[in-house]
């Protein structure tokens, strides 16, 4: 059994995505991965369910990565993530994930490491687009999807 469905019996594990929209192609490819773990009985939260709804982003992403809200949290890193929560980019760009960021760093340093805040590299990405408070800690580098895919079904 996979360790987000392991972790919270008799319920559907939730699960908030915290990304970087660095191309309309990796928010699609976000996107798909929302879906297919949807399709598999897991309660996501993603912005781009709610683009229409999220007024103060700030707060919303609060509530949404904490422990009330998420089982776990999955960081999909890239490259332009990791800038962007290392504070390398414009101070205009990339607030979001830099303010995800904060929030998921005090929260390992708070509760001294934990296993809810999963690094996920999709395809070919680097695993030096891990942010240096996720790198040591178990990955996941899902490609299809689907439970034919070992990267996919450890996510699960």
């Amino acid at each position: 059994m996979s360790e987000l469905q392991a972790n919270t019996p008799q319920k559907n594990p939730r699960v908030f995505i915290s990304y970087s929209h660095d191309s309309p192609e990796q928010s699609a490819r976000v996107l798909a991965l929302a879906i297919a773990l949807r399709n598999n009985g897991i309660d996501v939260e993603l912005d781009q369910f709610h683009q229409d709804e999220i007024i103060d982003w700030p707060r919303w992403c609060n509530e949404k990565t904490s422990h009330e809200k998420s089982d776990f949290v999955l960081c999909v890193c890239t490259a332009e993530y990791f800038r962007c929560i290392e504070g390398k980019v414009p101070p205009e760009k990339g607030k979001g994930v830099y303010w995800v960021g904060s929030l998921l760093d005090d929260e390992i340093y708070d509760a001294k490491g934990g296993r809810r805040i999963l690094p996920i590299v999709l395809d070919e990405e680097s695993e030096t687009s891990i942010p240096r408070f996720l790198r040591g800690w178990t990955f996941c580098r899902p490609r299809g999807f689907d439970l034919n895919d070992r990267g996919y079904e450890h996510t699960l």
